[in-house]
């Protein structure tokens, strides 16, 4: 299947479907160095309203299976619900290799469940702390075989992804004295996950990164990142949240972070 043909099958919030084309050919680009196979079954955690799974449904045949989990429960998300997305998407051709459960967390997966690869993509910052990812990574150890990960790379290639580089570190510093349905809430390097990864029993084989400087996230993170209030905190984290957002606000351009992708076994 092509990008377009992957489109048709997802639910889109409007009729201007370049953002979600950009989305889409990133999740492509990271499938791709994930190196799924043909009918394999998947486990996808943290799969949002699909922009991965729809990816990975193409990826791995009509004899394929992904199993999609989210522990958000469908009402979430927004122009478009999660369950929106989810029901778009499984009447769609892709519907019949994929199995979408929403409000059911990791520890929910039956350890006598078995999957070729589980797969984590761009839902890590959503995590509480290492130890939760960690345990995570546990959990993961004993019903797959592979696991491949993709996440925020704070590694800046180019000065125009400072200002995103600034607002995720917001939007974490906000999280940690507030409580927040933002998409970051905690952050942590790759150096963090390869670390995790071997110490829960995983060799790793792939360690990348991909650009993904054109896509929209950085606005997006951006503009909410602008938006924390951080009046009610110490007055020295209120001065130090002030300071990164004027940095943030000054730089120059609003390019995404690319992704880094850590695949073990």
């Amino acid at each position: 299947m092509n990008i377009y043909d992957i489109l048709r099958c997802m639910k889109i919030y409007g009729e201007d479907v370049t953002i979600q084309h950009k989305q889409t050919s990133h999740r492509m680009n990271l499938v791709k160095e994930f190196d799924i196979q043909q009918s394999p079954r998947v486990l996808e955690i943290g799969c949002g309203q699909g922009d991965t799974t729809a990816v990975l449904a193409a990826a791995v045949g009509e004899c394929g299976l992904v199993h999609a989990i989210d522990p958000a429960e469908p009402h979430y998300g927004g122009p478009i619900t999660l369950g929106q997305a989810r029901d778009h998407l499984l009447a769609s051709t892709l519907g019949k290799r994929i199995q979408m459960d929403y409000g059911t967390p990791i520890t929910a997966i039956a350890e006598n469940s078995t999957y070729d690869v589980a797969v984590l993509s761009h839902c890590l910052f959503y995590f509480s702390s290492l130890e939760e990812i960690k345990e995570t990574l546990r959990i993961i150890r004993k019903v797959a075989k592979r696991i491949c990960i993709a996440e925020w790379d704070l590694r800046t290639t180019m000065p125009e992804q400072q200002a995103h580089q600034l607002a995720v570190q917001i939007q974490a510093l906000y999280a940690a004295f507030h409580t927040t349905d933002a998409n970051i809430r905690h952050i942590f390097s790759n150096f963090d996950m390869e670390r995790l990864l071997n110490e829960t029993g995983w060799t790793v084989t792939l360690n990348t990164v991909v650009d993904a400087s054109y896509l929209d996230d950085g606005q997006w993170e951006i503009d909410y990142a602008l938006g924390c209030d951080f009046s009610s905190t110490p007055s020295g984290i209120n001065q130090y949240a002030r300071t990164l957002q004027q940095l943030m606000n000054k730089a120059n351009g609003k390019k995404s972070l690319n992704s880094w992708v850590l695949c073990a076994e």
